[in-house]
């Protein structure tokens, strides 16, 4: 009895083994089965902007796709639609809400239409330069009280800053240096209301034609000038046209990253984290990036345009902000002071 017993005790510690065994190699199995699965049915997205595929945004969101594939091993994957291939700024931004575009880069000037708290980020000569900016959207406070605004205020998942344009004034007359110089200018501004509010506060009369008009307007005598990034001024060739560029830096027109919550929710909370920190690894290197982008640019156009490029002191933008004051005390109220102060506060 004594022999069967523990034979029978043998038998059961073995089966046992055998069990446990079985049972993670089961388990990796079905994990290598899960991963296998992942790397060949990655998730798809689409992603829009309204720029060429070289320019400053679109190698900024190409980066941001080589991040995200190369994050999440081949998980997730991103195709790129430049130059409004999938409409223009409202339109993309409209689709992303609905959910028929999964991610876009928006210019500020068109969601502060839909989100009023970003008007902060376009207040007139708030920023003396790339840094200050660079400030606000490395900072995590602005991001998780961006991200919490735009997905209670329009469901849709702001991801991050990853392309900045800083803004100055191109124009045919001479060079502006304060608001004497702009007296008798006519500008072609970007549409958005600030802009608009902003260039009213200065007495500058404006225009808002369409980009592609911009050119044989200033060519023609319609228009003397245009407020844009020195790199967008060469890459549209107004710089045949206009020869005096000062960085006025009146604004600084962010294109951030926005995602649908339809394909927000196709993630796990581990690739959500992954879009997040693929955009923050873009931001840390925005502004080092928009500044050699900008100093090649003035490089170009003095030596191949004889474009006189003029750059503004602290004294003079602070004569331009101080012209400017009833643009604050129209848009803080309508931001809100609390946001309002977290943007000030970190961009000085």
């Amino acid at each position: 009895m004594i022999k069967i017993f523990h034979s029978s005790k043998k038998k059961i510690l073995f089966i046992t083994f055998l069990i446990i065994v079985n049972f993670f190699l089961i388990i990796n199995s079905v994990n290598a089965v899960e991963a296998n699965s992942s790397f060949n049915n990655p998730i798809k997205f689409s992603l829009g902007h309204c720029t060429p595929d070289d320019s400053l945004a679109g190698e900024n969101a190409k980066m941001f796709k080589n991040f995200v594939e190369e994050m999440s091993e081949g998980s997730i994957l991103i195709d790129i639609y430049p130059m409004s291939q999938l409409g223009t700024e409202p339109t993309m931004m409209d689709s992303v809400y609905s959910g028929t575009l999964d991610m876009a880069l928006i210019s500020t000037t068109v969601l502060t239409t839909i989100i009023d708290e970003l008007n902060a980020l376009l207040l007139p000569f708030l920023f003396n330069d790339l840094e200050a900016i660079g400030n606000v959207i490395n900072s995590d406070d602005f991001y998780n009280e961006t991200a919490k605004i735009v997905e209670t205020s329009t469901g849709m998942h702001f991801i991050g800053v990853p392309v900045l344009s800083a803004r100055g004034l191109l124009n045919k007359k001479r060079p502006v240096t304060n608001l004497e110089d702009m007296k008798d200018l006519t500008i072609r501004i970007i549409p958005g209301n600030i802009i608009y509010d902003i260039f009213e506060a200065m007495n500058v009369s404006t225009t808002q034609l369409s980009f592609g008009e911009v050119y044989t307007a200033l060519q023609q005598g319609v228009i003397d000038g245009v407020e844009n990034g020195i790199p967008d001024c060469i890459e549209m060739k107004f710089v045949e046209v206009g020869k005096y560029y000062s960085d006025t830096l009146q604004c600084i027109n962010t294109m951030p990253i926005l995602m649908s919550d339809l394909a927000w929710n196709k993630l796990s909370a581990e690739q959500q984290e992954i879009i997040r920190d693929a955009a923050k690894k873009v931001e840390m290197q925005v502004v080092d990036i928009t500044n050699e982008t900008i100093e090649a640019s003035y490089k170009i156009a003095n030596e191949e345009y004889n474009v006189e490029i003029t750059k503004l002191n602290s004294e003079m933008r602070a004569n331009f902000k101080k012209a400017c004051q009833p643009v604050y005390d129209k848009y803080i109220p309508i931001i809100g002071e609390d946001y309002y102060n977290l943007v000030n506060s970190l961009a000085n």
